[in-house]
Parts: C-alpha cells; structure tokens; sequence
C-alpha cells in the first residue's frame, strides 16, 4: 500500500507513506488530496480511519485500486487480508 502526495505525476514520483504488512499504522501531519495506491495481492483491503488507533474507519480501498483521498479527516491506515 502506498500513499503519494498529490494528484499531479503520482506514478512518476516515490511514495511518502509505504506499507509492507497486515496491521494499523499511524500517520500525522496529511492535509489535503493524496493518491492512494493498494497494490495488495488477493483481495486484501485498507482502510483509512479517522482515530490513530485503526478505529472509526469509513474509506474502504480495495486491492489492486488507485485512489484519490482528502486525508484530513484521517489519522490512521489498517490493512487486513
């Protein structure tokens, strides 16, 4: 699972936020639009979540998806199988 900053050449640039495994990782400090890329393999998911312990969580990205998020109103990402 990988996050970039911005819209704008995402593909092209190296991701700020990287996830290698299965569990809730916190992050601060993310304002604003960011690409969203869960290059997970059989049908894991993320999630991103409002609280910083992988609660309240109501964006569903889904495995092989890119996404364009507001991360604002986030505080945490937990990926599950």
């Amino acid at each position: 699972m990988c996050i970039y900053r911005g819209w704008e050449e995402w593909a092209a640039s190296t991701p700020e936020h990287t996830y290698y495994r299965y569990g809730t990782y916190k992050f601060y400090n993310e304002f604003d639009i960011h690409m969203a890329f869960n290059n997970q393999t059989g049908g894991a998911k993320a999630y991103l979540c409002r609280n910083s312990n992988g609660t309240n969580c109501d964006q569903l990205l889904i495995a092989d998806g890119v996404y364009s998020v507001n991360l604002t109103p986030y505080n945490s990402i937990k990926l599950t199988p």
